[in-house]
């Protein structure tokens, strides 16, 4: 407003006059030296950033949900993240796809946060792309690690991805990629939806059986104290069903002398002392199909586009 009404020159001698007040912000505080008509669309152009910064900062401080499989975004504010920093930005799309991880992607839209822990912060994220002429979202989760560099941080989200690649070589692991978000290191995967915590008693022994046969092979385990249900997705598996994936894979290496049957036992006990506990940490319970429907409908197709526990990627 004070730029518009003004050219911006000083009409004072030596003092600010009415113009050059006006005109404080475009020609000095931003160093913009051009016309009135340049600096007007400068400042409109950090006012839309501004409007974009607050309605995304009315977002994360208010309830979210997820956009469902084949939904269509029209101008939604987000922040898009790179390996240097952040800006803001509005995204439309013809279709949100949960099929599809952009592990090649180096910028992201930041949708939602999904949860935080000792070591970073998880967020849905969405990557622009065109396929076959229309605009379509391909959904992932970006865990960017907390207070570390990059030097510092690489080596840890490799080894995270290296575990990955271990335990679930034939399915998810090849959907995991080290990345750089903001000039820290981070990691893109799929996303699993939470556990309904008023179905979380029908896959205790779905967790087992992961333990048994993905984890104990290449002896890893989790930290005696990550154990928890907020590590514990859904996803359809491949046949159709619903399929446990235990995440958050910043695991240790077990020693040979260790009693693994006693080890699973322990563990699913602690999720079975928990299952109607909200942890401190855990990602929010998104809207979700239940997990008994999404098992009878998987082997549809069309299935995928009415339910929110995404497809396998």
């Amino acid at each position: 407003a004070r730029c518009a009404a003004g050219d911006g020159d000083d009409d004072g001698a030596g003092e600010l006059g009415a113009d050059d007040a006006r005109g404080l912000y475009a020609s000095q505080v931003f160093s913009l030296n051009g016309d009135r008509d340049e600096r007007l669309r400068y400042l409109h152009a950090v006012m839309g950033a501004v409007e974009c910064a607050i309605a995304a900062r009315e977002r994360y401080h208010s309830a979210r949900t997820l956009p469902e499989q084949g939904a269509a975004l029209q101008c939604a504010p987000v922040r898009v993240i790179d390996a240097v920093g952040a800006r803001c930005a509005r995204m439309s799309v013809a279709s949100v796809r949960y099929d599809v991880v952009p592990t090649s992607a180096t910028a992201f839209c930041m949708w939602e946060e999904l949860g935080r822990g000792a070591c970073g912060v998880c967020e849905l994220v969405l990557v622009r792309r065109r396929v076959s002429g229309r605009a379509v979202a391909h959904v992932g989760v970006l865990k960017v690690l907390f207070d570390v560099g990059v030097d510092q941080g690489l080596p840890l989200a490799h080894t995270e991805r290296d575990a990955w690649k271990r335990v679930y070589a034939d399915t998810h692991g090849k959907c995991v990629e080290v990345k750089q978000a903001a000039g820290r290191a981070a990691l893109i995967m799929p996303y699993f939806a939470p556990v309904p915590p008023d179905e979380r008693h029908k896959y205790i022994d779905k967790v087992r059986d992961v333990l048994v046969t993905r984890f104990q092979p290449h002896r890893l385990a989790f930290a005696d104290d990550d154990m928890r249900w907020r590590h514990v997705g859904l996803c359809q598996a491949r046949g159709g069903g619903v399929e446990v994936v235990l995440l958050d894979l910043g695991l240790r290496e077990i020693a040979d002398d260790l009693d693994y049957n006693a080890y699973v036992d322990e563990h699913c006990e602690r999720l079975r002392d928990t299952m109607g506990v909200q942890q401190r940490g855990a990602a929010p319970v998104m809207p979700t199909a239940s997990a008994a429907a999404a098992a009878g409908a998987a082997a549809a197709v069309s299935a995928a586009a009415h339910s929110r526990t995404p497809p396998h990627p």
